[in-house]
């Protein structure tokens, strides 16, 4: 029987994907703590500030920072759960799905009928 074969690199693509995402991530991650600092300069250093102000947009940072955290840890195991599973290649792999082949060859006027009415 057939040997499957399989990619010399079965984690190249989800690599790179994670990669990018990682990179996003961290880059979102970033300006997101630069928000944090430049809200605690203007809160403390300013008399800018409105009450509550500075509660609320910390509060909205640290959940942008949250959710980029999950994104990231759902993204990194789906990822890793995709490595675990065998890439399946239609043309190596028919092999096992496909017991006979057969040709039929029908002229059109056969057809036509047979799709017309049930043969007896």
């Amino acid at each position: 029987m057939h040997e499957p074969r399989t990619s010399r690199r079965p984690w190249a693509a989800g690599a790179g994907v994670l990669a990018v995402l990682s990179l996003g991530a961290g880059l979102v991650a970033g300006l997101a703590g630069l928000g944090i600092v430049g809200v605690a300069v203007i809160r403390l250093s300013t008399d800018l500030a409105i009450p509550g102000w500075a509660t609320t947009a910390v509060g909205d940072l640290l959940i942008v920072l949250l959710q980029i955290l999950v994104i990231v840890i759902a993204a990194s195991l789906t990822v890793l759960a995709g490595r675990s599973n065998r890439p399946i290649v239609p043309i190596v792999d028919c092999p096992c799905f496909v017991a006979e082949r057969r040709n039929c060859r029908l002229d059109r006027r056969r057809a036509a009928v047979a799709a017309v009415r049930p043969a007896a």
